[in-house]
């Protein structure tokens, strides 16, 4: 009788594993969904910046996808949330989509340069943020790419 319980212990532990969603490589904490994997950022001069944040997943409805735009000097310009509206880089992936207003609404004027950050988070801890390696010009708190008008990212965003 104790083997039949150790046994079927064994096997619900077993299976519990088999049933937590895979963490995924690199830098990245928990399920594919919170895995930015690369990235697409456009700006032009009327101000618009467009970025769409590519996922090794589908997206997920419990974590939060957010870019923030900081100008050159780490000062923070705006902070937006995405929605899983674009095409996803590979089968099986996900992407969010972003597009922050940089004029506030046509009240002010947008900056010539700005550097992008990406961030998944899942509850209170940020899962993953994109890109990896800071850029030497951005003097943001977390890593970011620069983007100058009428231009696309200055630096791989995954």
């Amino acid at each position: 009788m104790n083997r039949l319980l150790v046994l079927a212990g064994l096997a619900a532990a077993l299976a519990a594993v088999g049933a937590q969603p895979a963490v995924t490589g690199g830098d990245a904490h928990g399920p594919g969904c919170v895995d930015i994997t690369n990235g697409s950022i456009s700006y032009v001069s009327t101000g618009t910046l467009t970025a769409d944040v590519y996922l090794a997943k589908p997206a997920c409805a419990r974590v939060t996808y957010t870019l923030t735009v900081y100008d050159p000097g780490g000062q923070q310009l705006v902070t937006s949330m995405g929605s899983p509206s674009c095409a996803p880089e590979v089968s099986g992936g996900g992407c969010v989509e972003f597009a922050p207003d940089l004029t506030n609404g046509g009240t002010t004027v947008a900056p010539p340069v700005v550097c992008v950050s990406a961030a998944t988070t899942h509850g209170s801890r940020v899962s993953d943020r994109a890109p990896d390696a800071p850029d030497a010009s951005c003097r943001t708190p977390v890593a970011a790419a620069s983007v100058a008008m009428n231009g696309t990212a200055a630096q791989p965003f995954g």
